[in-house]
């Protein structure tokens, strides 16, 4: 039988390391880590800030410094996603002037003005309080993802504009206020709590003489993360930004497979508005390894085993189709 991977390449778990404010201390100290271990980061900016010396209301971090967009248009080169963070890391609401449209729906707009790509997810600033009144802007916009202030794992219900979060940090997070579970601390994280989930979490500054250790993390601290991740999933875990994970779990929840005659599937699949990543891997039962050959449509597509199947991955479902196709995978 064949079926739909929950992750790409089979993965048990999925992961994201995501940047809130988008300080230029990410450049120097936090790229570098990525890139060791080949962990693709993301940078949600306060686009009202690009390329300032920080000035939002009521915010411990002012004075710091903002990428530009040509830093941002960099690290999307590097394999990074930028989000958006609101014009002007909003708090309602007792921000005076404040406007919703913008923080949410024109910051979008002026945002992929800037560096010259699609941004499709949004994190919510300041506090959980944020989240209700910006919801319907969210979704006027036509973000596909928006990650929240409270914490976990997301599973397969999860709803792609309340995605779970969890603060990295040098120091004790403020578990309790945020619901983030000190499972998910370096120190106490296993596989099991990862396993079938992905984890979707965010740090602020990183730096070697960290400031505010409840929401900052030193570069050995972020190394040492990566590292534990690694090791507790046998370096089997999706190491993917943001966008790419919804999009996946978007193409999952809208494809259809039917058996199409004698080891042939029709795969169908309705492309959500506003994807980027068309990829989707499946699985199929091979317990006796009697698959010689997988054809994606006209295209041969490379397999392995594992634990008495076969995985393999199609890079682009739609095929030539702006909404809706049909894929014939026949095994051979």
């Amino acid at each position: 039988m064949l079926s739909v991977c929950r992750f790409l390449n089979n993965a048990p778990c999925a992961y994201s390391m995501t940047y809130d404010e988008g300080f230029v201390d990410i450049l120097a100290n936090a790229l570098p880590i990525h890139k060791k271990y080949g962990i693709p980061g993301h940078a949600d900016v306060v686009v009202g800030q690009l390329g300032q010396r920080r000035n939002c209301y009521r915010s411990s971090m002012n004075g710091l410094f903002h990428m530009g967009a040509e830093h941002l248009r960099y690290l999307i080169t590097e394999g990074w996603s930028v989000g958006n963070h609101s014009w002007s890391h909003f708090v309602y609401p007792t921000q005076p002037g404040l406007d919703l449209y913008r923080e949410v729906v024109y910051s979008r707009y002026y945002l992929e003005d800037r560096i010259g790509v699609p941004v499709t997810f949004f994190a919510i600033p300041n506090n959980q309080c944020n989240y209700e009144p910006a919801l319907p802007f969210i979704r006027q916009a036509g973000y596909l993802g928006c990650q929240q202030v409270y914490g976990g794992v997301n599973r397969d219900d999860v709803d792609l504009l309340k995605i779970l979060n969890f603060m990295v940090a040098e120091g004790p997070i403020k578990a309790k206020a945020y619901r983030w579970p000190l499972s998910l601390t370096t120190e106490n994280l296993k596989f099991e709590e990862l396993d079938g989930g992905w984890l979707c979490e965010t740090t602020h500054l990183v730096m070697p003489n960290v400031i505010q250790p409840h929401k900052n993390i030193t570069p050995e601290g972020l190394e040492r993360r990566f590292v534990k991740l690694l090791e507790i999933t046998d370096r089997r875990l999706w190491a993917a930004t943001p966008e790419d994970v919804i999009d996946y779990i978007l193409l999952r929840r809208r494809t259809a497979i039917k058996p199409a005659g004698a080891n042939e599937y029709d795969v169908t699949v309705d492309f959500p508005v506003g994807i980027q990543k068309r990829q989707m891997s499946f699985a199929l039962d091979d317990p006796k390894q009697a698959v010689k050959q997988i054809m994606a449509g006209d295209k041969s597509a490379d397999f392995r085993r594992e634990d008495g199947k076969v995985v393999f991955t199609v890079a682009d479902l739609a095929a030539g189709f702006v909404k809706q196709s049909t894929l014939r995978i026949k095994i051979i």
